[in-house]
């Protein structure tokens, strides 16, 4: 086996994505191959390494993301708060001016 097919082989059998055959061919070339064992060594090194990073991200990493990406916190707050006003007020303000329209329309039709 080359060196590349056992790191496969070991990262497998760490992450546990072997088949029944891999797993059993990697358990028997743990006792029998020096190579495979080192680059098993190197695989598990790796993991506990890198286990910190798997951790979740704070909710506030996680808006400060979210803003960057969708433009600064004001900007969405000051979105957020004039969409609410304007669903509130706009219809209380434009339904005079659609009581003109429609006499205004109505008087058209009756002439």
């Amino acid at each position: 086996m080359s060196s590349e097919e056992y790191k496969e082989l070991a990262w497998g059998l760490v992450y546990g994505t072997l088949s029944a055959e891999e797993r059993e061919l990697a358990l028997h070339l743990v006792s029998q191959d020096p190579e495979f064992l080192e680059a098993l060594k190197m695989e598990l090194e790796l993991k506990q390494r890198l286990a910190h990073l798997k951790r979740a991200m704070p909710e506030e990493a996680k808006e400060r993301v979210y803003a960057a990406i969708t433009g600064s916190r004001s900007q969405v707050l000051v979105t957020a708060v004039l969409k609410t006003v304007l669903e509130t007020t706009l219809p209380r303000m434009l339904w005079p001016v659609l009581q003109i329209l429609e006499r205004s329309v109505f008087a058209g039709e009756q002439q």
